[in-house]
């Protein structure tokens, strides 16, 4: 799997560049289960293919019987996008939570250009090329600053996300089914995916900083789902789970069960990425959330998906 990366069609995107990085990302992820995924990839023939770009596709496919799965690089695109911008917003309403300083939209140059990126990367009629003078992702030699952890934490959300895929080749989901089958093998491909990335992270190390990167990781590509279900669903859109169970699935259920005993900042981090996500995508659609000054994050969160759950 990590071997089959295409030629390039189109050298524009700076995405383009991270394919090899991409492929072999549900192996770096966990490399504590790498010889395993290994094993599956064999036993099932698993093959991962990127598009061009001609078709502008922004979305993971695949084929479990057949074990293809086939990644838009407009889907990888976005993904970069909303993991370099929520990771901004994130700090920033860290920031303002722990010392009331505020968020400056307009004046924070590094998140009002994240931002654009991202509007950019969720456009409907979107330029194919990528933006002259916008954030893009870092290169291995060249990773520091803002772009470096943005595209750290997005190969995390690509690794997680292609799991997911690998999840419904493991399952040998049918091709077609119910809307209320396919949001259960929705359901247990997401299940599959955590489970694989989290079960055993202190195999590989018992610093908590590991669970944390992952998580935070996850998090991204769940709220990156969110949106695609919550603003665009696709054809026939009751066939993928309710975007705030979904996410409230993972940090409120999987996450503490996984963390066990692990502690530090990374469970209310995970908990306020996803809120300064959701609370970014709200006001795009003006909606608008309750004023309450929350006590924890996870009082936060509850409620933010509340109000995710009302628009899905």
């Amino acid at each position: 799997m990590c071997g089959q990366v295409p030629s390039v069609g189109d050298p524009s995107s700076p995405i383009a560049d991270l394919f090899k990085e991409i492929a072999a990302s549900p192996f770096a992820l966990a490399p504590e289960r790498a010889a395993e995924l290994h094993e599956i990839r064999k036993e099932r023939q698993i093959r991962i293919q990127f598009d061009d770009g001609v078709l502008r596709d922004k979305n993971f496919r695949v084929d479990p019987q057949r074990g293809s799965i086939r990644v838009g690089l407009h889907a990888l695109e976005r993904l970069w996008a909303g993991c370099h911008a929520h990771w901004q917003l994130a700090k920033a309403t860290e920031r303002y939570v722990k010392h009331g300083t505020p968020i400056e939209f307009t004046e924070d140059l590094s998140l009002q250009t994240a931002l654009n990126t991202l509007t950019w990367a969720h456009a409907e009629d979107a330029e194919d090329e990528w933006p002259c003078g916008l954030p893009r992702p870092a290169m291995a030699d060249q990773r520091r600053g803002p772009e470096s952890e943005a595209t750290e934490f997005f190969l995390v959300a690509a690794g997680w996300s292609l799991l997911h895929e690998i999840g419904h080749v493991v399952y040998r989901h049918p091709t077609v089914s119910t809307p209320a089958d396919s949001r259960r093998q929705e359901r247990q491909a997401d299940e599959w995916a955590t489970k694989w990335v989290l079960s055993r992270w202190r195999d590989h190390s018992e610093d908590v900083k590991v669970f944390g990167k992952r998580a935070v990781g996850v998090t991204l590509a769940l709220c990156d789902i969110a949106f695609l279900e919550a603003y665009g669903r696709t054809a026939g859109g009751t066939t993928h789970p309710d975007p705030a169970q979904r996410l409230g699935n993972f940090l409120q259920d999987d996450l503490p069960q996984y963390a066990g005993d692990a502690s530090g900042p990374f469970l209310e981090f995970a908990r306020l990425a996803a809120c300064a996500a959701l609370k970014l995508h709200f006001d795009k659609q003006r909606i608008e959330l309750d004023a309450t000054i929350y006590a924890t994050a996870d009082d936060l969160l509850s409620s933010t998906l509340c109000a995710l759950a009302r628009i899905s």
